[in-house]
């Protein structure tokens, strides 16, 4: 959803300045009492509250390092690190915020809907037009981070701009921060060269994974080792956002036809029209495209008001979801 964002307004030759915050230790930050009163204001069952009250409050910790263990001792505040619950809970926790900011009337809108602060877990992004409303957003993000108990980190926060020309920085905790050209933001390049970049991580990827897998199980047979190359090297991480009319893609197609031969034990010049027959499976192009169909289709169900936004505004524009669109529909 947030790299939908910036591709349309980038698309669109919209200025709009990005700024992906990083919250430092955040679910250990998490303070029980204001977590209980948002479970309260969301008439969350009372029995559950005091169930959760009961876990958290009277829990006792100890530190283990090396062979020696600390004594125990009371935790207040933070959700357990690999908790079923703590995501869910430290959303409910960032929620707040971007009630916040959605309330502040600035920011990044398409049409009607805001679009000015897209969080997953405790990775915040926020989107304006200009400076001075980013200012605004920064100013309460500081707020809230104070009455919170929150921390964004400054050194590993990025600030972006697109379709700006002036070289300006924005303050984060006192500490004034560059604008940047290109970011890693969920595992997915944002910015310039992010095309080549995303295909040749995700290139670079699936050779080391077949790799490994090949090094621990290659005494199988080809049929196995087939399965489990389409089991657990396949994972093409942001396929969907990957121009699939550029050359950049060319050198995935081409190792995947590298690693089929190797698996079957196949000349070189064996035709790359057999090898998905062989493999029992569409050939990578397609098996791309079939991803982004899906994708496609799931986004364009959503519920959420700002992913449709997102789709609708994407599809018939520039972008490289309208892009793929047209190619897959006049792949033959």
């Amino acid at each position: 959803m947030k790299l939908l964002t910036y591709i349309v307004y980038q698309r669109n030759h919209s200025s709009m300045y990005v700024i992906l915050l990083d919250a430092s230790q955040a679910f250990d930050r998490v303070q029980y009492c204001k977590l209980f009163k948002l479970l309260m204001n969301r008439n969350v069952c009372n029995m559950t509250i005091r169930l959760l009250i009961n876990m958290y409050t009277t829990q006792r910790l100890r530190v283990k390092w090396g062979d020696k263990v600390s004594n125990d001792f009371n935790c207040r505040n933070g959700v357990k690190q690999g908790g079923v619950l703590s995501p869910i809970l430290f959303c409910l926790y960032m929620d707040e915020l971007l009630k916040c900011l959605s309330r502040s009337g600035v920011g990044c809108y398409m049409v009607n809907t805001f679009c000015g602060a897209l969080c997953y877990a405790d990775d915040l992004a926020l989107l304006c037009p200009t400076r001075s409303y980013m200012n605004k957003l920064l100013k309460i993000c500081g707020e809230f981070a104070s009455e919170y108990g929150l921390k964004f980190n400054s050194t590993k926060s990025v600030f972006m701009s697109f379709n700006v020309d002036v070289d300006v920085s924005f303050e984060l905790n006192s500490s004034p921060n560059p604008i940047a050209n290109s970011a890693l933001h969920l595992g997915h390049t944002i910015g310039g060269c992010s095309n080549y970049n995303n295909i040749s991580s995700a290139t670079s990827s699936f050779i080391a994974s077949v790799n490994t897998m090949l090094s621990r199980f290659g005494f199988c047979s080809s049929y196995i080792n087939s399965l489990l190359v389409n089991s657990y090297c396949t994972s093409y991480y942001g396929s969907i956002l990957w121009k699939m009319d550029s050359s950049d893609i060319q050198r995935l197609f081409i190792s995947w036809r590298k690693v089929v031969r190797r698996i079957w034990k196949l000349p070189y010049r064996t035709h790359c029209n057999l090898l998905p027959v062989i493999m029992n499976s569409h050939n990578i192009q397609v098996q791309i495209m079939l991803r982004f169909l899906k994708c496609m289709f799931n986004i364009q169900c959503s519920a959420n008001v700002i992913v449709n936004a997102c789709y609708k505004h994407s599809v018939f524009s520039n972008a490289a979801i309208a892009t793929n669109r047209r190619f897959v529909m006049q792949y033959q």
